[in-house]
């Protein structure tokens, strides 16, 4: 069990409590959990959900439901050198390289394209991060953020300018638990929360690797995704 200082929690800088965020998450190599992610504006509206799987640094296998008109399944899949997208209904296999992504790129791609989950805050611009304190979430107590987007989720359009992005990080292991992103008018357009957290357990390279079905239609979007970073890394 991971005992807890509140008292020195309460007492801690911006600057303290996200050192104490690292250092902990520092100390995860895998873990899995069951995630939601919905998005509310007046353009459109949509729910995601599904389970995640992450090992350190860049593994990561997500296979979710996609809720729109209607139901779609879809897995994303990553062994740290190919991705894969596949979607069940169409039978359609996307294929992405990453190495030759990060041979072009160089550093670059690790500003762009490196997973979220295996860096906190990374969605957010640090200039901007403000600790608000300690709130309850699920009986949790939970280290509480709020400061912009970062420059690249404005530019990719993941993020409207002028939001405002509100975190909640777990007090005991780092982890992102909820993500709150807010519109100028302070009306909430996106929340991503993460639950049932298994940290730490094996799970091994093999849950990272993917053959499409014999029948697949089966794209390569490597040059696509390299115009398009080229287009975003342009406007930084």
């Amino acid at each position: 069990m991971i005992s807890i200082n509140l008292a020195y929690v309460y007492a801690l800088s911006t600057s303290e409590a996200i050192s104490d965020v690292e250092t902990k998450f520092d100390n995860i190599e895998t873990y899995k959990a069951v995630y939601r992610f919905k998005v509310e504006d007046n353009e459109q509206s949509y729910t995601t959900e599904g389970e995640i799987f992450f090992k350190k640094p860049d593994k990561v296998k997500m296979e979710m439901l996609l809720v729109l008109k209607e139901p779609m399944k879809q897995t994303v899949i990553s062994n740290g050198r190919t991705m894969w997208i596949y979607i069940l209904k169409f039978n359609q296999a996307s294929r992405i390289d990453i190495d030759n992504l990060k041979a072009f790129f160089g550093a670059d791609y690790f500003n762009y394209q490196e997973p979220n989950l295996c860096k906190p805050f990374k969605e957010m611009n640090r200039k901007t991060l403000r600790f608000l304190g300690i709130e309850k979430l699920n009986g949790e107590d939970m280290y509480v953020f709020e400061g912009e987007p970062s420059p690249l989720q404005i530019a990719q359009g993941n993020m409207p300018s002028g939001s405002k992005v509100k975190l909640w990080v777990g007090v005991k292991d780092g982890l992102q638990y909820k993500t709150s992103i807010f519109d100028e008018s302070g009306k909430e357009v996106i929340e991503h929360t993460f639950k049932d957290f298994v940290i730490n357990q094996l799970i091994n390279d093999y849950e990272f690797e993917f053959r499409p079905p014999s029948d697949a239609q089966v794209i390569d979007s490597t040059e696509e995704i390299k115009v398009k970073m080229k287009d975003i890394l342009r406007k930084l």
